[in-house]
């Protein structure tokens, strides 16, 4: 037997907020079954292929009732206390339209009953109103004394069919079981990219914060039945057609997150912090939101053998990628970066500093490689000592006779090591995009012998000298410092 589900939520101020808030339960509603359709003022689903994947009904009924609260304070934004939100109704019946009659109602159907009783048990009692098809004869069928479903199904066929038509009779049938019902289910679109009304106009860029709720409960409904989470999101803006010209049509903004994830409350942070920072260049009527960079997200484990230290130390992992973005949103993401090392044996250029959110998130340009310089051994690299320190520039040496000069003459304790760059460098600086401040690649092919000096004054240096020395230039640089 089919076992529906009807919820519905609490009606909105404005039309357009009711239905996309319908909309936004009707996708959170699809993690649990792909069975889902909007009817009316509800949002039903047929779960019955689900029951034994969540622990049978009373189990999913219970997690329904838990989950629908959170994705109802994330709908509200977080601002109303639980008390003043009425909670989403949610009735069960064995067909669509009897899980709905129940639901206006006020009754549970078999949410509240022991065992699952049939069609004509559960309707038998209801007033007629809560059957659509007998709303517009409920005036006349009171005057015959009729006002409940059950008095309405015992009427003799024949007359109700040529009285009333032969819609009300596919109703009452499709309620009662005994007639099939067409459904028109619930598609989840390819790409998040959802567009708001405002209510008026908004001056203040933070004061979108409330419209952008919406939204991004909607991209949580959204992600959720997708099972899937966000590294990035774009909150876009367009300007009111009253606005100034020179302001332009619109602006937007790119929120990056160091991990993968679908919490609203999470990126509501983000946003709000971005946001404050922001100035809107004309008042602004509408507003969209669009989801950039999508992944599958992997839950956490709930089975017996998941060890507590994994758990603490994925707590861990996810307090500290929430600062790192929180410093971002803040700051910028150009003013929060971490050193990312690269494959290359030349020193200027093993590491490039990237955005922490990037870096941390293990992005493309986080994962860039460099081809290591030919001109160098296997494992020379490795078993090179390297320095602590690299100057900004290379400082010419001044020269003794044969002895470089560096706050004294230079010993040369270990060298050389020789390492070489030539066309292969320039390709490679050429296929680093923008996105990392990094040293570009010389010009010209470089061929150098590194060697560890010591300085009486400055302790151990690393330097190298040109093996092929401009005209008039300096053969000897100082590199870097060792600790």
């Amino acid at each position: 037997m089919p076992h529906w589900l009807a919820l519905r939520p609490p009606p909105c101020e404005r039309p357009a907020d009711t239905a996309a808030q319908a909309l936004a339960l009707g996708w959170w509603a699809l993690q649990f079954t792909p069975r889902v359709r909007r009817l009316d003022e509800a949002v039903l689903l047929e779960v019955q292929a689900s029951l034994r994947l969540f622990g049978g009904a009373s189990t999913l009924h219970a997690r329904l009732r838990q989950e629908l609260a959170t994705w109802q304070r994330d709908w509200a934004g977080g601002t109303v206390a639980d008390a003043a939100v009425p909670p989403v109704a949610i009735a069960a019946g064995p067909t669509c339209l009897a899980a709905l009659a129940l639901l206006r109602a006020g009754q549970g159907g078999w949410l509240d009953a022991a065992a699952e009783p049939g069609a004509a048990a559960l309707l038998g009692g209801l007033p007629l109103h809560v059957l659509r098809a007998a709303v517009p004869h409920e005036p006349t069928l009171s005057r015959m004394g009729c006002r409940s479903l059950g008095q309405l199904r015992a009427l003799p066929r024949g007359g109700l069919g040529r009285r009333f038509g032969a819609g009300l009779l596919l109703a009452l049938d499709q309620a009662h079981g005994d007639a099939p019902e067409v459904h028109d289910w619930l598609e989840l679109p390819e790409v998040f990219d959802q567009a708001m009304e405002l209510p008026g106009r908004v001056d203040e860029a933070p004061a979108l914060m409330f419209a952008a709720q919406r939204l991004l409960a909607q991209l949580a409904s959204w992600l959720a039945a997708r099972q899937a989470g966000v590294r990035s999101i774009r909150l876009g803006w367009r300007h009111d057609f009253f606005g100034p010209r020179q302001a332009g049509a619109g602006g937007e903004l790119l929120i990056r997150t160091a991990d993968c994830t679908r919490r609203v409350d999470h990126l509501s942070r983000l946003l709000a912090e971005q946001l404050a920072r922001t100035e809107l260049a004309a008042p602004v009527g509408a507003i969209a939101l669009r989801a950039d960079e999508v992944e599958p997200l992997a839950l956490p484990s709930d089975t017996l053998w998941a060890g507590v230290g994994a758990a603490a130390e994925q707590a861990g992992r996810q307090q500290w990628l929430q600062l790192l973005e929180r410093l971002s949103a803040r700051l910028g993401p150009s003013q929060v970066r971490c050193a990312q090392p690269r494959a290359d044996h030349r020193l200027q250029a093993q590491q490039i500093w990237l955005p922490a959110c990037d870096m941390q998130a293990g992005t493309a340009a986080a994962s860039r490689r460099v081809v290591p310089a030919a001109g160098a051994a296997d494992g020379a690299g490795a078993a090179w000592p390297q320095p602590a320190w690299l100057v900004e520039q290379p400082l010419p040496l001044g020269m003794r006779g044969e002895r470089p000069v560096y706050q004294g003459p230079l010993h040369l304790m270990a060298g050389p090591q020789r390492l070489e760059s030539g066309w292969w460098a320039e390709v490679s600086n050429q296929d680093d995009d923008a996105a990392a401040p990094t040293e570009p690649a010389p010009a010209q092919a470089q061929a150098r012998d590194y060697y560890v000096a010591f300085s009486a004054r400055a302790g151990l240096l690393c330097i190298y000298r040109e093996r092929l020395p401009r005209p008039g230039g300096h053969g000897w640089f100082l590199h870097g410092f060792y600790g």
